[in-house]
């Protein structure tokens, strides 16, 4: 019994010493990363790479999390692609949360090597709200997990926000997918299953839009014979964000969704807009846009000479325009929104 007991010890020593190699693996001393706050709350990242040869691809990680890694979506964290910038040695990062702890992590890459450093840790100041806000909205964006306050179009505070574990955006009900879309309260609750509670309109038009034409193209799955519905109970709620954590839903701190309670502004009727990486900020932008009948009646034009509208040449965002949309996003390889998004309209060439 004993020799069994010091097997099993050696074996949990080997195991534990193994990870620490794992973990320690492509840790290199030599990248040096650094994190400040500037004027305006946002984080400064300075690093040096002068050593490094070769690099394909420069990443920063940044989280909530110490327990963060770059290949999993378990933890709230964001992987930032500086590729593109790798002649420069800093990046202000302006989409991160107020009174919040963040944890960054500098990852390179070559044709042979992955490196990363060790991980720093900043803390953003904490921002007091005003005593009335003017025209309330929400803006939550899915990719940098950050929920916004805005009063009119200007942002007032950035909260920390945890999600579903999947990054994809909800279709039908998955139990792990967000919506990205534009939404509105439809109700409060003080007292919720996770701590207080936004209700949302989640599906709204454009969502049972969507999945009936998904539905109709076989691209819902079945469980038990039956095909998936569309879901619904999505909520903005507290609870926490230690890891992604909730079934589609938006959770926040507990203290965080009491500072939006305190807010009489915020109620029902509040306009909520999820952005992700589906529909990104500038896609929810060109949704938004008040576009004229001519504008209109050009893209209807624009795709009834593809071949996808049979419609009214009304100038109006119409039933047959939802259908030539989605039509023309599958056929090429778009994300399916039926909507005016940025990567739809860009493709039409308007």
């Amino acid at each position: 019994m004993k020799l069994f007991f010091r097997k099993y010890v050696l074996l949990l020593l080997l195991y534990f010493l193994f990870s620490l190699f794992i973990i320690g693996l492509g840790y290199s001393e030599e990248l040096k990363l650094e994190c400040f706050l500037d004027e305006n709350n946002n984080v400064l990242i300075k690093w040096n790479i002068t050593k490094e040869k070769n690099i394909k691809e420069i990443k920063i990680l940044r989280s909530t999390s110490e327990d963060a890694y770059f290949s999993n979506f378990d933890y709230p964290g964001t992987l930032i692609d500086l590729t593109k910038e790798k002649n420069k040695n800093f990046y202000i990062d302006k989409f991160t949360a107020d009174n919040s702890e963040y944890y960054y992590e500098l990852i390179l890459s070559g044709s042979d090597y992955i490196k990363h450093s060790k991980k720093i840790k900043i803390k953003k100041k904490n921002i007091a709200l005003p005593l009335k806000i003017v025209n309330p909205s929400i803006y939550i964006d899915k990719h940098n997990l950050i929920l916004e306050l805005r009063s009119a179009l200007k942002v007032l505070k950035k909260y920390p926000v945890a999600l579903g574990y999947s990054t994809k955006r909800k279709l039908f009900q998955d139990f792990k997918s967000t919506p990205e879309g534009i939404y509105k309260i439809i109700n409060k609750q003080p007292k919720a299953s996770y701590y207080k509670a936004y209700d949302i309109n989640y599906p709204n038009e454009a969502d049972k839009l969507r999945y009936n034409f998904a539905k109709s193209k076989k691209l819902i799955p079945y469980e038990n014979g039956k095909i998936v519905p569309i879901g619904g109970e999505i909520q903005v709620h507290g609870g926490g964000i230690g890891f992604n954590w909730t079934h589609g839903c938006v959770a926040m701190r507990n203290n965080d969704i009491d500072e939006l309670f305190k807010c009489n502004e915020i109620n029902i009727g509040t306009k909520i807009y999820i952005s992700g990486w589906e529909l990104e900020r500038e896609d929810i932008d060109s949704i938004l846009k008040k576009r004229t009948k001519v504008e209109i009646k050009t893209i209807q034009l624009k795709l009834k000479n593809k071949g996808y509208y049979y419609g009214k040449m009304d100038g109006n965002i119409n039933i047959n325009l939802f259908k030539a949309l989605f039509q023309y996003q599958l056929s090429q390889n778009l994300p399916v929104t039926g909507e005016l998004d940025r990567k739809t309209i860009s493709k039409l060439g308007i």
